[in-house]
This record gives C-alpha cells, sequence and structure tokens, in this order.
C-alpha cells in the first residue's frame, strides 16, 4: 500500500509536472526512485533527447529498454505512451496503434475500470502482463486524494492517446 502511494505520487510528479528548463511535459525527466531501477529514468531522459532531436528509433530502442525494467510492487506502464509515440514517428503506425491500444487498457486497469484476472498467462495481452503480476487493485486504494490523482493521470493520458491517434492514422 505504502508504495502504491508513492508509485502515485511520483507518477504525478513525474509525468503531469514541466521542470523549470521549459521542456515540455512529456518530456520532463526525474530523479530514481526507491520503487525503479537507477536506470530507468536515466534511459527514459535519453530516449527525451534522441525524439526531441527527431531520432525516434533511438529514443525507441531506449524506451524499450525501460519497460523492460521491473518496479517495486508498482507496474511499469506509463512508459507505453513515450514507446507509442516514438513508434508513431519512426513510421511504425500500426504497431503504434497497437501500443496505443495496450496502453488504453493499461489505463483502465491502473483506474478500476477493469480488472486483473486471477491467474497470468503468458499468452495474455500486454497490458495484462504489465499490470497484473504486481498484485495491482486499485480497490486497495482508497485515499481519495490519489484516486483523484490516478483520475487526471487516466485523463491527461486519454487526451494524449486521441491525438496520437489522429497523428498516427
Amino acid at each position: 500500500m505504502k508504495s502504491i502511494c508513492k508509485w502515485t505520487a511520483w507518477s504525478a510528479l513525474f509525468f503531469l509536472s514541466a521542470n523549470a528548463s521549459g521542456q515540455a511535459r512529456e518530456f520532463f525527466c526525474s530523479k530514481s526512485m526507491s520503487e525503479m531501477a537507477p536506470e530507468y529514468p536515466q534511459l527514459v531522459c535519453r530516449g527525451n533527447e534522441y525524439l526531441e532531436r527527431g531520432k525516434p528509433k533511438a529514443a525507441l530502442e531506449l524506451y524499450e529498454k525501460a519497460a523492460a525494467l521491473d518496479f517495486f510492487e508498482s507496474p511499469n506502464f506509463l512508459i507505453y505512451w513515450r514507446i507509442a509515440n516514438a513508434q508513431c514517428q519512426a513510421g511504425q503506425k500500426d504497431r503504434a496503434q497497437k501500443t496505443a491500444r495496450e496502453f488504453d487498457s493499461m489505463l483502465n486497469i491502473y483506474i478500476g475500470i477493469s480488472n486483473c484476472p486471477s491467474e497470468i498467462r503468458a499468452e495474455d495481452s500486454l497490458s495484462i502482463r504489465t499490470m497484473c503480476p504486481v498484485a495491482f487493485s486499485p480497490e486497495t486504494y482508497a485515499n481519495e486524494a490519489g484516486m483523484a490523482v490516478r483520475k487526471r493521470t487516466v485523463l491527461a493520458y486519454r487526451e494524449r492517446l486521441a491525438k496520437l491517434e489522429v497523428k498516427c492514422r
């Protein structure tokens, strides 16, 4: 429970804030938190730099490495927005659309619209394999303020997904 609270606070800081240098919100970088591997923010920040310089394939490679890292008792799922965006910018439109659909399913699990199955199988969707092995359950997160942050996070990413869908047709 404690790590879920930290995760929610971290996600709000990392993904919904803009840094002092004026960097776009989706490229905002943060220091490592205890729930993540120390190399995670380094990979994301370097990927952001590549994407900003018009090198989406290099960014995608780093984002995929970041996605493979585990978080402690928290799902590593917000990186999939960056992966879909980089895939789109790299001209991999079908892959980007598929990743975006999976990411939308992850958001549904994050906010409690969808639930994890009782058993995880290798053939399950990416969203199930990403969100559910860490025993993630929005039902265990009763704090109203935390749920409000989650809802704002989901709303922000749904807006980004809508823009990506238009851009990546």
